[in-house]
């Protein structure tokens, strides 16, 4: 019997990038599916592609943001299905500007998706997770948590932070037989940087194209995290530049951030003027 078969898996910003690749990864190993995200259309959409191939499928529309909408999710997987065995805090967001040009709105936004929404979720998510024989969390983190970037300065610490917690919590829960994974993604083919709130579109552009041209795949990712919820992994780098970067921190802990200092300060010299585009959450 594959070792998802029949397993209980709850998944957030589901609806596209990296969240639908794992759902169709996990469906393809017969695991009963709850997934959710805030796009309506493209959630349904989803449920309704993976309908014949995984043991279940329901979808929610739910904002990770949003304590009663959580609360609300919770309540419908426990009715249905009494248990969850891997809760995947997958629903993210980034933005492109420098920390001056983002207003309060937009960083608590950002800080509230990618870290309040992934302890909210572990936190409700905990008393199904006790229900199950071989429970698991896998939160995303990223590779911008090895080394610093600016114009990502909120990015940064969300993920920052979203690592450390993630160490702390696996800690915590082990002795109760609760694994738990921070996934530290490099570059990934999807269309992330593309929707992020940037305050230099045409640069926005010119990077979101280069990912997804050089990005590793996101059935990749699916593919290494599924593997790393099998061995209960405490880390999991994905991606060449994921490896080379924490490679090349240990071996000369200066160098990234020198390089990075350097492309920056070249980068400010022809910064076109500040104009700020619309943002959307999105899986990373």
């Amino acid at each position: 019997m594959p070792f998802f078969q029949n397993q209980v898996i709850a998944i957030t910003g589901a609806g596209g990038g990296i969240g639908s690749e794992l759902a169709w990864y996990f469906a393809r190993q017969g695991a009963q599916l709850a997934l959710a995200d805030r796009n309506e259309a493209l959630l349904h959409k989803l449920g309704a592609d993976l309908e014949d191939t995984a043991a279940s499928v329901h979808t929610y529309v739910v904002d990770v943001c949003d304590e009663a909408s959580m609360r609300d999710w919770v309540g419908v997987i426990t009715q249905t299905y009494g248990k969850v065995d891997v809760l995947l805090n997958n629903a993210g967001m980034t933005n492109f500007a420098l920390f001056e040009e983002q207003d309060l709105a937009q960083i608590n936004t950002l800080m509230d998706v990618n870290v309040r929404g992934v302890m909210l979720g572990c936190h409700l998510f905990l008393p199904l997770l006790k229900r199950s024989q071989r429970a698991h969390i896998v939160n995303m983190s990223s590779m911008i948590a090895l080394a610093a970037a600016p114009m990502q300065t909120t990015y940064t610490a969300s993920k920052w932070a979203i690592r450390g917690f993630s160490h702390a919590l696996r800690m915590e829960l082990s002795s109760q037989g609760i694994g738990v994974t921070a996934v530290l993604p490099g570059t990934i083919a999807t269309p992330f940087l593309q929707n992020a709130q940037s305050t230099d579109s045409s640069g926005t552009e010119v990077m979101s194209t280069m990912m997804l041209k050089f990005g590793s795949s996101p059935q990749r990712v699916a593919k290494k995290i599924s593997k790393a919820i099998r061995s209960n992994r405490k880390e999991l780098r994905v991606g060449w530049d994921s490896h080379l970067v924490a490679f090349t921190q240990r071996l000369l802990p200066g160098f990234i951030p020198a390089m990075i200092s350097f492309a920056y300060r070249r980068y400010m010299k022809n910064r076109p003027i500040a104009s700020v585009v619309s943002s959307e959450e999105v899986a990373p």
